[in-house]
């Protein structure tokens, strides 16, 4: 049974309460359906409807809610007050984010004391994260496929000023086929003399990407990191009338692929977050990659406690196993990992960061 149903059926709570507040947007993202080129009409939830939600989740114990679009911020003052009434409602973790709109412009004299101003609105509200979407570690590809030139310097000159404020966004990368430029864009099976070379070199491409992903962002000045799913539908899906819920989907190939670049792709993601875990926390797709690894391990929830954060709620993954290309040097790879809640040492707790996970993984060859 569809885990989501059963819940529902035992009557439990989710989570999470995902609320898209609109489906307009300005970006260009050829990834997403809700690009501002996309031909639909557009709709915006009503703010006495969102604050219903919002009362209801709260009365059946929701932790947590999230803000997304379209482009939250598309409207900051009704945004900052959905924020508050979800505060007030008992609501204590509240995330949304940013397409990176705000960031443009970013050699004008008046962009600091703008990005001041928004950065005031978000901090006096209750909000506990915030993310940023970047889609490549090249920034002129993010730039073309947002439609923001620029944005990326923007980014850069905008985190101290977040960071001043006690609020650490995260960077929100949606995996895609343009996340290390060229060499994951153009890389097909064509080149390839066989399956299982395509496979081992969209392995290492992949790999590499990521890497330089991080390092990326790590530069810009991000302390914390969010990988999300590709969000794919396919072609004879999509002409047989499937549709997605939150729009966010296309058929487009940037996003689309194939089941067994899937598995080198989420190996190859849990090799570079254990390159980088140590330098910037970042929270992946662990859903994903249980399914496309074929793993069944299942979380266990404890407690811990934490010197100065008070009890943290937790939870763990046991060592996996998992198949990776031969020319790394070992046949399998074991991850243990674990979500955590916590803020960087020495920062406010406040405006804690996304939810992260730390962990460990080494590759070791099997007889």
């Amino acid at each position: 049974m569809n885990p989501i149903i059963h819940s529902i059926r035992h009557n439990r709570i989710p989570g999470q309460l995902v609320v898209q507040i609109t489906d307009r947007c300005n970006a260009r993202c050829p990834q997403c359906g809700m690009r501002t080129t996309a031909t639909f009409r557009r709709s915006t939830l009503s703010t006495d409807t969102i604050r219903r939600l919002i009362d209801a989740a709260a009365d059946r114990g929701v932790q947590a809610i999230s803000f997304t679009g379209g482009e939250p911020l598309l409207d900051l003052p009704r945004l900052t007050a959905l924020i508050n009434h979800a505060g007030a409602a008992g609501i204590p973790f509240i995330r949304t984010g940013t397409n990176g709109f705000i960031f443009q412009h970013a050699d004008r004299s008046d962009f600091t004391d703008r990005i001041k101003r928004i950065v005031d609105q978000l901090a006096a509200t209750p909000l506990r994260n915030f993310w940023i979407s970047l889609d490549s570690s090249v920034d002129a590809l993010h730039e073309e496929m947002r439609g923001f030139p620029g944005v990326v310097a923007g980014i850069e000159k905008a985190l101290p000023i977040f960071h001043a404020a006690g609020i650490y966004p995260a960077v929100n990368l949606g995996i895609n086929r343009n996340v290390g430029g060229a060499s994951t864009r153009e890389l097909t099976p064509a080149g390839s003399s066989s399956d299982a070379a395509y496979l081992e070199t969209f392995y290492h491409c992949y790999q590499d990407a990521f890497e330089r992903f991080y390092q990326r962002a790590i530069d810009l000045g991000f302390t914390m990191a969010n990988a999300c799913y590709p969000m794919s539908i396919d072609v004879p899906e999509s002409e047989n009338g499937l549709a997605a819920v939150y729009a966010a989907t296309t058929v487009a190939d940037i996003v689309r692929f194939a089941p067994a670049e899937k598995r080198m792709l989420f190996s190859a993601l849990m090799v570079a977050i254990r390159r980088f875990r140590a330098r910037i926390r970042i929270f992946p797709p662990y859903a994903r990659w249980r399914h496309w690894s074929g793993s069944t391990a299942r979380k266990r929830r404890h407690r811990l406690t934490v010197a100065g954060a008070g009890w943290i709620s937790s939870s763990s993954m046991p060592p996996t196993d998992m198949p990776i290309p031969a020319a790394t040097g070992a046949t399998r790879i074991t991850v243990g990992c674990g979500i955590w809640i916590g803020h960087p040492i020495g920062r406010r707790p406040r405006q804690m960061p996304a939810d992260g996970v730390t962990g460990s993984a080494s590759a070791t060859p099997v007889n």
